[in-house]
């Protein structure tokens, strides 16, 4: 199943030796896709290397500073559970309203091997009680919105990051922003393998 330019994009993230995880990871989307609807039935394996796992992983470069993340609205675990595969030391917390995908992502989690760090909540994200220095999430809702629904899920120095497609939705987006608490950062993102336009909206609470 090895597709060679998303070997080799591995390669230049340092994540050669993640390989055969990644491929496993796809095998357990693929097998509960049929039932569940993950990605899309009629998602090539192909498009799920580059447009779901890269698209994640070209990230990983900046999660350095951090040690831990709770993502929202997990679905079939992209972007978060793709850190965890990638960085034998990161804590993860997999926030997932639908029992059915918390249920995959529960059975992902055992067969990867990772129960000892990522932990799978199925509840509304309203209900979570805890504080990371980390709130993810890729193609939920809008920013306002989603800073709505997690700002009890950070502390002062916590950061927010909304992995989004198009500059002009960002920009729209950002309207409902409200622009006294919150200071906003886009960081153009560089697919390694597709051209395709990519960014990292990063939040922080103004101090």
């Amino acid at each position: 199943m090895f597709d060679p330019s998303f070997k080799q994009a591995c390669l230049k993230l340092g994540l050669e030796s993640k390989i055969d995880l990644f491929e496993k990871y796809i095998n357990i989307i693929l097998y509960w896709n049929q039932q569940l609807n993950l990605v899309g039935r009629q998602q090539t394996v192909e498009r799920i290397h580059h447009h779901h796992l890269l698209d994640s992983l070209i990230l990983t470069p900046l999660l350095k500073e951090f040690t831990e993340v709770c993502d929202v609205g997990s679905g079939a675990g992209f972007p978060a559970l793709c850190w965890a595969i990638a960085r034998d030391d990161f804590q993860v917390t997999l926030v997932e309203k639908s029992p059915k995908k918390a249920s995959f992502l529960t059975c992902a989690v055992e067969e990867l091997n990772l129960t000892s760090r990522v932990k799978v909540l199925c509840e509304r994200v309203e209900q979570i009680q805890l504080k990371s220095k980390l709130i993810s999430c890729r193609a939920l809702t809008s920013i306002s919105d989603f800073l709505k629904i997690t700002d009890h899920l950070g502390s002062p120095d916590s950061k927010w990051w909304l992995l989004k497609a198009k500059n002009e939705t960002i920009d729209q987006e950002l309207v409902c922003v409200d622009q006294s608490k919150w200071s906003v950062t886009i960081s153009p993102l560089i697919h390694p393998t597709q051209d395709v336009t990519r960014n990292l909206v990063e939040v922080r609470r103004k101090k």
